[in-house]
C-alpha cells in the first residue's frame, strides 16, 4: 500500500514540471550520450573493418617473412594453395631530388609486382591506372608517392626523383591505397614502385632491413583455420608469419579498442563529475521540498512512504535522462557520419548498434543511483534520538528549572486570542492579495504542525526526563500555536479545502496520526503529571 501511495504522491509533484531537475537531466544526459556516441563510433569501426578485412589486408591471406625473399619450397607451397600471389617489399629509403641543392626526405617504399592489388583498386591523382603509372615516361620508371611527401619535397607530376643510385619519374600523387591499414607503423610518407625497377638501385642486396609480404588470393571456400595450421607445422622454423581475412587489420582494430576505451574512461570521467551536478540538484531540489515535506509528515506521512515518493521521482526522471542521452548519442554519430567517415582512412559502417547504447544506459543508471541515494537517504528525515539522550543538563541545572517553571506555568496560555474583529470578504476583491494571505497562513501552520509532530516524536523515542519534558511542553505550545492560525484560516475557507485536500491524498493515514497532537493525548498518562495536565489545558 505505501508503494501505491508513494507512486501516487510522486505523480502528482511531476505534474508541476522539471523545475529544479534541468541541471540533474543535463548532468544525466550528456553523460550517458558521450558514452554512447563514443561506443558507437567504435562499433561503427569495428564493423566496417571487419566487412572489409580482406581489402584491408590486400588478399584473403598474407605470408610474411622478414630480411628475406621466400624460399623455392615456401613459393611453392603458397602457388599451390592460392589462386593468385602478389609479391611486395616495404622498407624504408630516402628520397632524393636534385636542384641547385639536394632535398632529401624519408619514406616508407612498397615495391610491388604486376598482380598488386589482388583485392580492392589504388587511387591516384590524376587519376589512371597504377601499372600505367608505374610503367614510366621515356625509359625511366614511374614512382607515385603520397600527397605530404610530394609537398614536402616540392615535386610535381614529371619531376626526377632518385631512390638510391635509380632515377624515377614521379607520374602521379598516391591517394589511396588498400593494404593502408594492414602495413603497420610507417615512419615516412608511402611510396610505391615496381620490384623490378629496383634491380639496379643498389636497395636489395643482401642485409637490407625489409619486409616481403605475400597476399594470396584462395580459391572460394577455403579453410582459413586449417591453412594457418599447415603453414605453421610445414614453417614452423623459418620465420614464416601468417594472416588472414578473419583478422585483416589487427593492429588497427587494437588500435581503434584501445582509443574507444580510453575516451570511454573519458566520459566516464564526465558522467562521475556530473554526478556532482546530479547530486547538487536532488539535494537542492529537495531542500526546496522541506514544506512538502513536513506537511506529508503531518498528515501522517511514514519515513519511508516519503524517501519511497522522492525515490521514484528521481527514478523516473534518471530513466528520462538515461533515454534522452542514449537517444542523443544513437544519433549524432548517424548525423556526422559523412565527416567522421571522410576523416578516417579505414571503412566506417554507422548504424544503430544496441550494446554500446545498453552499455552507456547502464553506466547512467549506476552513476544516478550512486549520487542521489545518499541526498535521498532517510536519514535526510530522521532525528539524532541518541544524540538528545545523552545531553546533560547539570551544568546549567539552575537555569534549566527555572525555565521548565514557566513552561509548567503557562503564562502565554491566554495570549492566543483574537482581540478583535475583521472582515474576510475584504480579500475577495484582490484575489491574488488573499492566495498570497492564505500562502502565509498555511506554510504558517504547517510549520506549528510540524514542530509539533517533531517534539512529540522526540518525547516518545527518548528517555532523558529532562529533554523529555522539555519536548512535551514545546509539543503543546506549537499546538496551540497552529490551532490559532487555524482558526484565521477557517474565516478564509482554506481549513475546508485543506483538509479536503488531505484526507483524498491519504486515504490509509489513521485519523490518530492526521490530528497528531491527539495521539499525545491519548499517551498523556505515560508521561509525567504536570505535562499530562498541560497538555490537557491546552486542549
Amino acid at each position: 500500500m505505501s508503494l501505491s501511495l508513494s507512486y501516487r504522491f510522486a505523480r502528482r509533484e511531476l505534474r508541476g514540471g522539471l523545475r529544479g531537475f534541468r541541471i540533474f537531466l543535463a548532468c544525466l544526459a550528456l553523460g550517458v550520450m558521450a558514452i554512447a556516441a563514443v561506443g558507437t563510433v567504435r562499433s561503427s569501426i569495428t564493423a566496417g573493418l571487419e566487412r572489409e578485412s580482406a581489402a584491408l589486408l590486400g588478399g584473403d591471406a598474407e605470408v610474411g617473412l622478414t630480411y628475406r625473399f621466400a624460399s623455392e619450397a615456401e613459393r611453392a607451397w603458397m602457388e599451390s594453395i592460392a589462386d593468385t600471389v602478389s609479391e611486395t617489399v616495404d622498407f624504408r629509403s630516402m628520397l632524393v631530388v636534385t636542384r641547385d641543392t639536394v632535398e632529401r626526405g624519408l619514406t616508407q617504399v612498397m615495391a610491388v609486382d604486376s598482380a598488386y592489388p589482388l583485392i580492392g583498386s589504388v587511387t591516384l591523382d590524376p587519376a589512371m591506372p597504377l601499372d600505367a603509372a608505374l610503367a614510366g615516361v621515356d625509359g625511366t620508371p614511374g614512382i607515385v608517392v603520397e600527397r605530404v611527401l610530394a609537398e614536402r619535397m616540392g615535386v610535381v607530376a614529371g619531376d626526377t626523383v632518385r631512390l638510391g643510385t635509380q632515377d624515377f619519374v614521379l607520374t602521379a600523387i598516391l591517394a589511396k591505397y588498400p593494404d593502408n591499414a594492414a602495413g603497420g607503423f610507417g615512419l615516412g610518407p608511402r611510396s610505391i614502385v615496381l620490384t623490378r625497377d629496383l634491380a639496379n638501385s643498389g636497395l636489395l642486396a643482401a642485409g637490407t632491413l625489409m619486409d616481403t609480404n605475400y597476399r594470396l588470393k584462395l580459391p572460394e571456400g577455403s579453410d582459413l583455420a586449417a591453412l594457418e595450421q599447415v603453414a605453421q607445422e610445414r614453417f614452423r622454423d623459418t620465420g614464416m608469419r601468417w594472416r588472414d581475412s578473419r583478422d585483416g587489420a589487427r593492429g588497427v582494430e587494437r588500435f581503434v579498442d584501445r582509443l574507444g576505451s580510453f575516451l570511454v574512461l573519458v566520459g566516464l570521467s564526465g558522467l562521475a563529475v556530473g554526478g556532482v551536478g546530479v547530486s547538487a540538484a536532488v539535494r537542492s531540489y529537495l531542500t526546496g521540498k522541506t514544506e512538502v515535506i513536513a506537511t506529508l509528515k503531518t498528515l501522517g506521512a511514514t519515513r519511508r512512504v516519503i524517501f519511497q515518493t522522492y525515490f521514484i521521482q528521481i527514478g523516473i526522471l534518471t530513466l528520462f535522462g538515461v533515454g534522452l542521452g542514449i537517444l542523443m548519442g544513437a544519433l549524432i554519430p548517424l548525423l556526422f557520419a559523412p565527416m567522421i567517415a571522410a576523416q578516417l582512412p579505414i571503412p566506417v559502417e554507422f548504424a544503430v548498434y544496441p550494446r554500446p547504447l545498453i552499455e552507456a544506459g547502464i553506466y547512467g543508471l549506476i552513476t544516478a543511483a550512486l549520487f542521489t541515494l545518499w541526498p535521498l537517504a532517510p536519514r535526510v528525515y530522521c532525528t539524532d534520538y541518541a544524540a538528545m539522550e545523552h545531553i546533560d543538563i547539570e551544568p546549567v541545572r539552575a537555569e534549566w528549572d527555572l525555565m521548565m517553571r514557566d513552561f509548567e506555568l503557562d503564562k502565554n496560555r491566554g495570549h492566543f486570542k483574537q482581540n478583535y474583529e475583521y472582515d474576510p470578504s475584504i480579500l475577495e476583491s484582490d484575489p491574488e492579495l488573499k492566495e498570497e494571505f492564505l500562502d502565509l497562513l498555511v506554510s504558517s501552520i504547517t510549520a506549528e504542525y510540524s514542530g509539533c509532530v517533531l517534539y512529540q516524536e522526540i518525547e516518545k523515542n527518548v528517555s532523558n526526563p529532562d529533554v523529555s519534558k522539555l519536548m512535551c511542553y514545546m509539543a503543546r505550545d506549537e499546538s496551540r500555536h497552529a490551532g490559532f492560525i487555524n482558526k484565521a484560516l477557517n474565516k478564509l475557507g482554506g481549513s475546508t479545502c485543506k483538509k479536503r485536500s488531505a484526507a483524498r491524498v491519504l486515504p490509509a493515514a489513521p485519523a490518530a496520526r492526521r490530528k497528531g497532537l491527539w495521539r499525545s493525548r491519548a499517551s498523556a498518562s505515560s508521561r509525567p503529571a504536570s505535562c499530562a495536565a498541560a497538555m490537557s489545558r491546552s486542549a
